[in-house]
Parts: structure tokens; sequence; C-alpha cells
């Protein structure tokens, strides 16, 4: 929860976004706990215009996104990602468990340039892409 996330000691801050359609009642849930936030979008949140107003208003450069293929996908195909970080681990996972790119439903390929490996803790890899132009 959102409580959780704000006592981790190395996130500085966090910023909730939500669209003209985010119930009232969640809206005073974020405001009585302190928590900033972002009305950009009517139905769904617009990322590339919230994505400018946290720069302008917090001076975001860069931000990080752990997330499924719903959100990914969204901001790839607008164009609102320019690198993909991607650990490889040491093992194999039954098809319980959640697939990471489920609900990526690219209408076009994406392309994707290797910027540098890392070998990680526990024999894992780390994988840096640069986003590179649509086909």
């Amino acid at each position: 929860s959102l409580h959780c996330l704000r006592n981790l000691g190395y996130l500085k801050e966090i910023v909730i976004l939500v669209s003209t359609a985010t119930p009232k009642e969640y809206l005073n849930y974020l405001e009585e706990r302190h928590y900033p936030y972002i009305v950009s979008g009517n139905d769904h949140v617009d990322y590339e215009k919230a994505f400018q107003i946290l720069h302008e208003q917090y001076g975001c450069k860069y931000m990080r996104t752990d997330s499924g293929g719903g959100l990914t996908n969204k901001l790839l195909e607008n164009g609102l990602i320019d690198e993909i970080s991607l650990v490889i681990s040491p093992c194999f996972v039954g098809n319980k468990e959640k697939q990471l790119f489920d609900n990526l439903l690219l209408s076009e390929k994406v392309n994707l340039e290797l910027q540098g490996t890392e070998n990680a803790e526990h024999g894992c890899l780390s994988l840096r892409y640069a986003v590179k132009n649509k086909d």
C-alpha cells in the first residue's frame, strides 16, 4: 500500500497520477494522508501530460516504473519510454506465475538497442536497452 512505499528509505517522494474519473472518495483518502496527486486525463491518466506536469512541478527528469504489461504497453505505444532494464534470474518458474509481458499488446514492433550488461547478485544478469524508433 502507499504508506508502506512512503516508509521505504530510498523513495524520495510519491506522487499519485489520477484522472478526472477518479472517485472523490479516493482523492479525499490521498488528501487526508498528504499524498500529492496530479489530475491528468479524463477516463484514464494522460501519461504524457502527467509526465510534463511532474517535470514542471517537481523537476522530475527520470522515472522508474515496475509494472506489468498494461502500463508498459501504454508507455511504449505513446513513445514515453527511453530505456528498459531487464534482470534475468538463473531459474525456471512454472506457468502459475504471472508472466512479465502479460497484457503487452503493441500495435507495432518496438526495437531495442543493447546499451550494457552487468553481472548482478545471485547469478543474475542485468540488461539495459535503449528504446529505438518503431518499425
